[in-house]
């Protein structure tokens, strides 16, 4: 465990460090490249909170239903349906970006151009990346929810809509929250999907850690580096905290 952490103190190191060539550590140690990366060129870290918590809205707009769909209705196809989003996670991003560009680049309806020339791809493709994870923290809870709360709710007359937001909502939010941050913190280290998408203005903080290494800046991209890993370690803590458990067991 402690040797794994050996390339993280690499990162934080080449972040803050002057002057690390044949020396064991850095000869100077300074906070420019964190100015460069936050307030020169701060495109990169706007565009990848921007683009996560749009994908995560679409997630639970869209996850929260099809879990209610898997974990109590009886509808004909929810194994097929529960199939298709978990085969979400076996294809690899490089591919579904070449899929994205290939299948959405003909001219929309009433446009001029398709849908790989507005921003708003790079979303929707982080949202559909993520959706089994969202899927299954609101379908973990859902199953800790017994039926006969709802039916009982039913029995006096509640609707469907009014027991799912009186009753089951309050009970199974720690669930879909959990898959959200989770959703969340993964979108903004998604980088083989949006590789082959992202135009001019667009790039995200793993397109920017990649053009700064290849422009030889590798001090910025660690700047980046460090910025991602302190969000995954904050929203792990996060979710930690809200689950009250291993975060293993929220995903059933």
């Amino acid at each position: 465990m402690l040797l794994s952490f050996i390339p993280y103190i690499g990162v934080v190191l080449a972040s803050v460090g002057k002057g690390w060539a044949l020396t064991p550590f850095p000869v100077a140690f300074t906070l420019q490249y964190y100015e460069r990366v936050i307030v020169e060129t701060p495109k990169y870290i706007v565009n990848s909170f921007l683009y996560s918590g749009i994908a995560v809205a679409l997630c639970i707009a869209v996850g929260v239903p099809i879990a209610w769909l898997l974990a109590r209705s009886t509808v004909p196809g929810r194994g097929a349906l529960d199939a298709v989003n978990t085969l979400i996670l076996a294809i690899p991003g490089t591919a579904i970006g070449i899929a994205y560009l290939r299948a959405f680049h003909f001219e929309l309806p009433g446009f001029d151009r398709g849908l790989t020339s507005f921003w708003i791809i790079m979303p929707l493709v982080l949202a559909v990346r993520r959706l089994p994870y969202t899927v299954r923290g609101a379908y973990a809870s859902l199953s800790l929810v017994h039926r006969s709360m709802e039916e009982a709710a039913a029995s006096v007359g509640a609707t469907g809509l009014r027991s799912f937001r009186d009753i089951t909502l309050p009970l199974i939010w720690k669930g879909v929250l959990v898959g959200s941050l989770f959703s969340f913190m993964t979108s903004l280290q998604e980088a083989s999907a949006v590789l082959f998408l992202a135009l001019g203005g667009w790039e995200s903080i793993t397109n920017g850690i990649f053009a700064f290494y290849i422009a030889g800046s590798a001090n910025e991209a660690a700047a980046l580096g460090v910025i991602l890993i302190l969000v995954a370690a904050v929203t792990t803590i996060v979710v930690n905290w809200i689950a009250d458990a291993r975060m293993g067991g929220v995903f059933g």
